[in-house]
């Protein structure tokens, strides 16, 4: 396990900061009867980063930058929640798309897995916080656009990524 761990602690370190800078980089879409809709690039990594590290690498590095984000970022109660909940969006989907056989098939659970990961954790989220389990139900959309988002720019840059030598060589 040592070696492992120092083998991939640089790429981790690096991911996660991009992973941060990417979740900077977001944007609002207004959506009806919600406080709008926040689309960062942060979910597009969370994609790409399953083809390039291991499972519980990937999955810590994403985890670490866009819970950085968010403490950096002003939302210092959610960075917990959105540690825990990347973590095993990012690992869920890892473990899927990297199965040996029927990979189509593992791709699109795995996707569909990490979307239910991510609604339900944010939903349980905001229960945890506000103390109301009716009023996170209007956020559900805007977490399923996010998500949405992510998967389709998140899948070509982690296809074009995994074709690199350098993915080759983390591997």
């Amino acid at each position: 396990m040592r070696k492992s761990f120092v083998r991939y602690l640089p790429y981790c370190g690096v991911i996660a900061a991009a992973t941060f800078i990417f979740t900077t980089i977001n944007f609002t879409v207004p959506i009806v009867n919600t406080k709008g809709c926040l689309v960062h690039l942060g979910a597009a990594m969370a994609v790409a980063v399953v083809f390039m590290l291991p499972p519980v690498y990937g999955a810590l590095s994403v985890a670490l930058g866009m819970a950085m984000y968010d403490i950096i970022g002003g939302w210092t109660m959610w960075s917990p929640f959105t540690f825990v909940i990347r973590f095993l969006q990012v690992f869920v989907l890892a473990k899927m798309i990297n199965r040996p056989t029927h990979k189509t098939l593992f791709a699109v659970i795995g996707f569909i897995l990490a979307m239910i990961i991510d609604v339900g954790g944010y939903y349980m989220a905001e229960v945890i916080i506000y103390g109301n389990w009716i009023a996170p139900f209007a956020n559900v959309p805007a977490e399923i656009i996010l998500n949405a988002v992510g998967i389709a720019l998140g899948l070509p840059a982690g296809l074009m990524l995994k074709k690199t030598k350098l993915a080759r060589n983390i591997q």
